[in-house]
């Protein structure tokens, strides 16, 4: 058999609880068949992003893009209501607009504090650290958005927050 290296799941907390969490894998592709059993009785969908370590790979880069879009809703959130708009009315719209999961994981955390976690602010750090080193290790010529979330994160951890929601990175009072 040939080895495939699985890196890990992805979905979150809701992914797990609900039992549709993707398994992101790395390794010998043509190990994937031998295993798909397993497999399918734990992630609803297999992923192969190439050799090992690939998964992990694509799950810092995943992680990265959804940090930057978590922060950047609770930015939006503060920027409305400094601008006296509703924030309830403004998180709600944003559902719409650009649409997603983690818009959605935002606005329910700004409205109530996930418990339990989806995934917490010292895990959101250390992925991010992560995809940072491994952008400069690419020879990534800066990424900015990143370090800017990173420091968020990184503000929260010297905050004490380190083992509340990553979505604390959000406002803190609630709509």
């Amino acid at each position: 058999m040939r080895a495939i290296s699985c890196a890990s799941l992805t979905g979150g907390a809701a992914g797990a609880r609900g039992g549709n969490p993707v398994l992101l894998a790395g390794g010998d592709a043509s190990g994937l068949g031998a295993l798909r059993s397993v497999f399918d009785s734990i992630a609803r969908d297999v992923r192969h992003f190439g050799p090992a370590g690939a998964g992990t790979r694509f799950k810092l880069a995943l992680n990265a893009l959804q940090a930057v879009h978590l922060a950047g809703f609770g930015e939006a959130l503060r920027i409305a209501r400094a601008a006296g708009l509703d924030p309830r009315q403004v998180g709600e719209a944003l559902l719409d607009r650009p649409e997603g999961v983690v818009t959605q994981q935002a606005w329910d955390s700004y409205l109530t504090p996930p418990e339990p976690l989806n995934f917490s602010a010292a895990w959101a750090h250390k992925d991010l650290t992560y995809a940072a080193r491994m952008a400069d290790e690419a020879g990534q010529d800066g990424h900015p958005l990143l370090d800017g979330v990173l420091s968020l994160f990184a503000a929260a951890l010297a905050d004490g927050r380190a083992g509340e929601d990553w979505s604390t990175v959000n406002p803190t009072s609630r709509a």
